[in-house]
């Protein structure tokens, strides 16, 4: 099948329709930086409330409360 282009997706039928089933099964992670503090911190709060899979991310010298974040979440 021509159209299949990534290694190690195969599709279950020979249509397209397949194909897109099989892409939308790709994990996505949402990557917030500066997530210890202001804005980020409450944007990672109302993503995880949404269920949404979160990578929270800050400075190295914020460590301490990036941990309390992931803690509380």
């Amino acid at each position: 099948m021509a159209w299949d282009i990534r290694p190690g997706v195969r599709p279950l039928a020979t249509d397209h329709t397949a194909y897109v089933l099989s892409i939308l099964s790709v994990h996505v992670y949402l990557l917030v930086t500066g997530s210890a503090h202001g804005i980020g911190r409450g944007i990672i709060f109302r993503l995880a409330r949404d269920w949404f899979d979160i990578a929270p991310n800050d400075a190295s010298s914020q460590r301490d409360q990036l941990r309390a974040v992931v803690d509380d979440i």
